[in-house]
């Protein structure tokens, strides 16, 4: 399910970018269209995500209210802003009040999740951090969670995870270097915290300089590279995870803009 997640959020964010230029360009039909499958996007995440939580312990079910809340306020903040730039403030208002209730259904889940937070261990990886797995030793970068593991039974067995469910389960970008080709899973994987190795800051810079992991689905989630060698989440990625921006440059480096992406 891990990749099925990732490949809808990544869809989620092709239609919000090419309703934008729509409705820039005032395609009205095309607008309608990219409208209708927005939604069958979202049903289908929806679907995904009410899944999750028929596996996922029900002590980290709240984790995924703010999910759905996240995704629709981008859509929500693409659509206000068009009503405002062509005066249409009736309508502005009124999704200004959705995208409020929106933010307060996230804070509300938000709390619920932190009163629950004692039942799994804690999270100590973040979005955009280079992993090496502690037994099969491919490398990868975090490109998002769940606080305790999604699966059914069969893949809790295969994956020799039973009894340690409790704990954060993050959906990791391989890198392709480390990857079979021949392979016919995609370049995704599903891992527990405890399974998975961070290097130490810089470590990965100066043992592989600035080459970026390769995986086709890299420039969909992160916009760069920052000192450390870790990976930049794009703000889509940041804001489904309710995560800060927290890259580190140089001292003299102006921090308005993004890192280029090293060369593969």
């Amino acid at each position: 399910m891990a990749f099925q997640e990732l490949l809808l959020f990544i869809y989620q964010g092709d239609c919000d970018r090419e309703l934008q230029r729509a409705l820039n360009l005032e395609r009205l039909e095309a607008v309608a269209d990219i409208r209708t499958r927005r939604t069958s996007i979202d049903e289908a995440l929806s679907q995904i995500v009410a899944r999750k939580q028929e596996l996922c312990s029900a002590d980290v079910s709240a984790s995924f209210d703010d999910v759905d809340a996240a995704a629709e306020g981008m859509r929500l903040r693409v659509e206000m802003q068009r009503a405002v730039d062509e005066e249409r403030y009736a309508e502005a208002a009124e999704l200004r009040e959705k995208l409020r209730e929106a933010k307060e259904r996230t804070e509300e889940a938000l709390g619920r999740r932190s009163m629950q937070a004692e039942a799994v261990m804690p999270r100590r990886l973040r979005l955009g951090q280079r992993i090496t797995h502690a037994v099969h030793g491919y490398r990868g970068v975090i490109c998002g969670w769940d606080e305790a593991c999604c699966e059914g039974e069969d893949w809790r067995a295969a994956a020799g995870v039973v009894g340690a469910e409790t704990q954060p389960f993050y959906h990791v970008l391989v890198d392709l270097a480390d990857w079979d080709l021949a392979d016919t899973l995609p370049p995704v994987t599903y891992v527990a915290q405890d399974r998975l190795v961070a290097p130490v800051p810089r470590t990965w810079l100066a043992e592989h300089g600035p080459a970026v992991l390769q995986n086709p689905m890299r420039d969909a989630l992160f916009l760069g590279v920052d000192e450390r060698g870790d990976l930049i989440p794009t703000r889509a990625l940041r804001d489904k995870f309710r995560q800060e921006r927290q890259d580190v440059f140089p001292p003299n480096e102006a921090l308005g803009g993004d890192a280029p992406m090293g060369p593969d």
